[in-house]
């Protein structure tokens, strides 16, 4: 098993820390829409860490605009 520190430092060394945090968010906005369908929840909380918000500044509602359209783009392919 690997260390959350170890983890994200291979993940920021590599340039990965974007994309799988990307990932992530396409995840959020995923199962939030699932459990709401199911009216488990009505909304929910995201942290986003600072180096995410630099590098390309990002409102929730662009992130799950993203996530919408690479999940249409993936039912596509």
């Amino acid at each position: 098993m690997i260390s959350p520190l170890e983890f994200i430092t291979v993940a920021e060394k590599t340039g990965l820390i974007v994309p799988i945090g990307e990932w992530v968010v396409a995840k959020v906005c995923e199962y939030l829409r699932e459990w709401q369908q199911l009216a488990y929840l009505r909304e929910i909380g995201c942290s986003l860490g600072q180096g995410y918000l630099v590098s390309e500044p990002l409102s929730f509602k662009d992130a799950s605009d993203r996530a919408r359209q690479g999940q249409a783009e993936g039912k596509a392919q």
